[in-house]
Protein backbone atom coordinates (compact mmCIF):
# COMPACT_ATOMS: atom_id res chain seq x y z
CA UNK A 1 0.00 0.00 0.00
CA UNK A 2 1.81 3.09 -1.07
CA UNK A 3 1.39 6.38 1.04
CA UNK A 4 1.19 9.75 -0.84
CA UNK A 5 1.82 13.55 1.04
CA UNK A 6 -1.37 16.25 0.23
CA UNK A 7 -0.95 19.71 0.30
CA UNK A 8 -2.52 21.36 3.35
CA UNK A 9 -2.51 18.11 5.82
CA UNK A 10 0.28 20.36 8.27
CA UNK A 11 -2.86 23.28 8.17
CA UNK A 12 -5.07 20.85 9.30
CA UNK A 13 -2.92 19.42 11.29
CA UNK A 14 -2.05 22.89 13.40
CA UNK A 15 -5.94 23.82 13.29
CA UNK A 16 -6.15 20.57 15.29
CA UNK A 17 -3.14 20.85 17.93
CA UNK A 18 -5.29 24.76 18.82
CA UNK A 19 -8.21 22.72 19.43
CA UNK A 20 -9.29 21.57 23.05
CA UNK A 21 -9.59 18.04 23.30
CA UNK A 22 -13.37 18.68 24.22
CA UNK A 23 -14.06 19.12 20.47
CA UNK A 24 -13.11 15.61 19.37
CA UNK A 25 -16.65 15.01 19.08
CA UNK A 26 -17.14 17.63 16.43
CA UNK A 27 -14.39 16.74 14.70
CA UNK A 28 -14.23 13.28 14.11
CA UNK A 29 -17.56 13.14 11.58
CA UNK A 30 -15.89 15.96 9.69
CA UNK A 31 -13.07 13.64 8.93
CA UNK A 32 -15.31 10.18 8.30
CA UNK A 33 -17.31 12.31 6.17
CA UNK A 34 -14.42 13.79 3.82
CA UNK A 35 -12.95 10.46 3.62
CA UNK A 36 -15.91 8.64 2.49
CA UNK A 37 -16.03 11.38 -0.13
CA UNK A 38 -13.07 10.63 -1.70
CA UNK A 39 -14.21 6.96 -1.20
CA UNK A 40 -17.13 7.38 -2.87
CA UNK A 41 -15.47 9.51 -6.02
CA UNK A 42 -12.57 6.42 -6.24
CA UNK A 43 -15.17 3.93 -6.89
CA UNK A 44 -17.20 6.28 -9.67
CA UNK A 45 -14.40 6.90 -11.35
CA UNK A 46 -13.60 3.26 -11.71
CA UNK A 47 -16.61 2.28 -12.38
CA UNK A 48 -17.67 4.73 -15.25
CA UNK A 49 -14.72 7.10 -15.71
CA UNK A 50 -11.70 6.10 -17.74
CA UNK A 51 -10.67 2.80 -15.97
CA UNK A 52 -14.04 1.40 -16.34
CA UNK A 53 -14.27 -2.10 -15.92
CA UNK A 54 -17.14 -4.55 -15.95
CA UNK A 55 -15.51 -7.06 -13.03
CA UNK A 56 -15.37 -4.46 -10.70
CA UNK A 57 -12.50 -5.54 -8.65
CA UNK A 58 -10.67 -1.96 -9.11
CA UNK A 59 -13.87 -0.14 -7.64
CA UNK A 60 -14.26 -2.85 -5.05
CA UNK A 61 -10.67 -2.63 -3.49
CA UNK A 62 -11.20 1.16 -2.16
CA UNK A 63 -11.47 0.99 1.69
CA UNK A 64 -11.72 3.73 3.63
CA UNK A 65 -10.94 4.25 7.54
CA UNK A 66 -10.86 6.98 10.45
CA UNK A 67 -8.83 5.90 13.27
CA UNK A 68 -8.36 7.96 16.91
CA UNK A 69 -9.70 8.47 19.82
CA UNK A 70 -8.15 11.73 20.80
CA UNK A 71 -7.84 14.77 18.62
CA UNK A 72 -3.90 14.42 17.90
CA UNK A 73 -4.07 10.34 16.73
CA UNK A 74 -7.53 11.23 14.32
CA UNK A 75 -6.52 9.82 11.02
CA UNK A 76 -8.60 9.61 7.57
CA UNK A 77 -7.58 7.62 5.25
CA UNK A 78 -8.64 6.21 1.81
CA UNK A 79 -6.71 2.86 0.58
CA UNK A 80 -6.90 0.47 -2.00
CA UNK A 81 -4.77 -3.15 -1.88
CA UNK A 82 -5.16 -3.63 -5.74
CA UNK A 83 -1.93 -4.68 -6.96
CA UNK A 84 -2.92 -2.85 -10.67
CA UNK A 85 -3.67 0.70 -8.74
CA UNK A 86 -0.01 1.96 -8.98
CA UNK A 87 0.73 1.45 -12.67
CA UNK A 88 -2.63 3.28 -13.43
CA UNK A 89 -1.87 6.06 -11.09
CA UNK A 90 1.73 7.03 -12.07
CA UNK A 91 1.51 5.04 -15.67
CA UNK A 92 4.24 2.80 -16.68
CA UNK A 93 5.36 0.29 -18.77
CA UNK A 94 4.26 -3.19 -18.06
CA UNK A 95 6.90 -5.86 -19.32
CA UNK A 96 6.72 -9.45 -19.53
CA UNK A 97 8.51 -11.44 -17.11
CA UNK A 98 8.37 -15.57 -17.20
CA UNK A 99 5.61 -16.50 -19.75
CA UNK A 100 6.21 -17.84 -23.12
CA UNK A 101 10.05 -18.12 -22.77
CA UNK A 102 9.85 -20.75 -24.75
CA UNK A 103 8.43 -18.59 -28.15
CA UNK A 104 10.86 -16.47 -29.95
CA UNK A 105 11.24 -13.25 -28.53
CA UNK A 106 9.77 -14.28 -25.45
CA UNK A 107 9.04 -13.95 -22.68
CA UNK A 108 5.30 -12.49 -23.63
CA UNK A 109 2.25 -11.28 -21.95
CA UNK A 110 -1.39 -12.44 -22.90
CA UNK A 111 -3.90 -9.76 -24.07
CA UNK A 112 -7.08 -11.20 -24.43
CA UNK A 113 -8.48 -10.83 -28.14
CA UNK A 114 -12.09 -9.53 -28.65
CA UNK A 115 -13.69 -13.26 -29.05
CA UNK A 116 -11.84 -14.14 -25.90
CA UNK A 117 -14.52 -11.18 -23.72
CA UNK A 118 -17.41 -11.35 -23.31
CA UNK A 119 -20.28 -8.44 -24.07
CA UNK A 120 -19.60 -7.20 -20.71
CA UNK A 121 -15.68 -7.03 -21.52
CA UNK A 122 -14.66 -9.96 -19.02
CA UNK A 123 -12.57 -12.73 -20.10
CA UNK A 124 -14.34 -15.71 -21.17
CA UNK A 125 -11.23 -18.20 -20.34
CA UNK A 126 -7.62 -17.93 -19.07
CA UNK A 127 -4.31 -19.00 -20.94
CA UNK A 128 -4.53 -22.65 -19.14
CA UNK A 129 -7.79 -23.17 -19.67
CA UNK A 130 -7.47 -22.62 -23.84
CA UNK A 131 -4.55 -24.55 -23.99
CA UNK A 132 -6.34 -27.02 -21.89
CA UNK A 133 -8.85 -27.57 -24.74
CA UNK A 134 -6.74 -27.42 -27.43
CA UNK A 135 -5.73 -23.91 -28.16
CA UNK A 136 -1.77 -23.45 -29.85
CA UNK A 137 -0.08 -20.28 -30.67
CA UNK A 138 0.48 -19.65 -34.31
CA UNK A 139 2.53 -16.46 -35.79
CA UNK A 140 1.78 -13.73 -37.79
CA UNK A 141 2.65 -13.02 -41.24
CA UNK A 142 2.15 -9.28 -40.98
CA UNK A 143 2.21 -8.40 -37.19
CA UNK A 144 1.66 -4.80 -36.04
CA UNK A 145 1.01 -5.01 -32.30
CA UNK A 146 1.93 -8.71 -32.06
CA UNK A 147 3.93 -11.33 -33.53
CA UNK A 148 2.25 -14.25 -32.24
CA UNK A 149 -1.57 -14.92 -30.89
CA UNK A 150 -2.90 -17.68 -29.18
CA UNK A 151 -5.50 -19.67 -31.07
CA UNK A 152 -8.61 -21.77 -30.47
CA UNK A 153 -10.39 -23.20 -32.58
CA UNK A 154 -9.33 -20.98 -35.20
CA UNK A 155 -10.20 -17.58 -33.32
CA UNK A 156 -7.66 -15.60 -31.86
CA UNK A 157 -7.93 -15.96 -28.33
CA UNK A 158 -4.72 -13.85 -27.20
CA UNK A 159 -2.52 -11.62 -28.61
CA UNK A 160 1.47 -12.01 -27.14
CA UNK A 161 3.08 -8.98 -26.86
CA UNK A 162 5.99 -8.15 -24.67
CA UNK A 163 5.21 -5.18 -22.77
CA UNK A 164 2.20 -2.59 -22.98
CA UNK A 165 2.27 1.10 -22.21
CA UNK A 166 -0.35 2.53 -19.34
CA UNK A 167 -1.82 5.95 -19.05
CA UNK A 168 -1.88 7.64 -15.87
CA UNK A 169 -5.50 7.64 -15.29
CA UNK A 170 -6.55 6.67 -11.56
CA UNK A 171 -6.20 10.10 -10.31
CA UNK A 172 -6.19 8.67 -6.71
CA UNK A 173 -3.89 11.53 -5.32
CA UNK A 174 -5.87 14.50 -7.21
CA UNK A 175 -8.85 13.16 -6.12
CA UNK A 176 -7.86 13.69 -2.44
CA UNK A 177 -6.21 16.28 -2.79
CA UNK A 178 -9.28 18.23 -3.77
CA UNK A 179 -10.80 17.57 -0.68
CA UNK A 180 -8.38 18.99 1.50
CA UNK A 181 -9.95 22.60 1.44
CA UNK A 182 -13.74 21.25 1.60
CA UNK A 183 -12.23 19.08 4.87
CA UNK A 184 -10.28 22.86 6.23
CA UNK A 185 -13.80 24.84 5.80
CA UNK A 186 -15.97 22.09 7.15
CA UNK A 187 -13.45 21.66 10.29
CA UNK A 188 -13.60 25.48 10.64
CA UNK A 189 -17.70 25.29 10.08
CA UNK A 190 -17.65 22.36 13.12
CA UNK A 191 -15.37 24.29 15.34
CA UNK A 192 -17.43 27.84 14.67
CA UNK A 193 -20.92 25.81 15.32
CA UNK A 194 -19.29 23.99 18.47
CA UNK A 195 -18.36 27.22 20.19
CA UNK A 196 -21.47 29.23 19.47
CA UNK A 197 -23.48 26.31 20.76
CA UNK A 198 -21.07 26.49 24.02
Amino acid sequence: MAIVSLEGVEEIQTMLSRLPEEMYDEVKPVFRSTVLKVHDKMEDRVTDGPLYRRTGALARSFKHRTDGNKLDTLQSRVYTDSSYAPIHETGGVIKAKNAYRGVPGGPYLNIPAKSNLTEAGVMRADARSVFDQGGYIVKLKNPKKAKYMVALRGKPMFWLVNQVSIKAQLGFVDTAQEEVPTLLSNLSAAIDKAMADA
